[in-house]
């Protein structure tokens, strides 16, 4: 039986390999909100929680993303 921290582990190699297709699509010309929303719903279809609380570290980066901040 796998335990709590087996799939928080493998949520977050889930995230960060999402993460990490978002910024390889991410150019100057790239419609970032399209982007995020690809990566939401990837992750919210894997595991809803890194996502839920609208103060995740996940959510503040996607909105500084889409504030242009990287």
């Amino acid at each position: 039986m796998r335990s709590r921290w087996d799939r928080d582990i493998e949520s977050f190699v889930f995230c960060l390999a999402e993460f990490r297709k978002l910024r390889d699509a991410k150019t100057e010309d790239s419609d970032n909100e399209t982007l995020i929303h690809s990566f939401r719903t990837a992750v919210s279809a894997f595991d809803p929680t890194p996502l839920a609380d609208e103060d995740s570290d996940w959510n503040l980066m996607l909105d500084e993303i889409i504030d242009g901040l990287w």
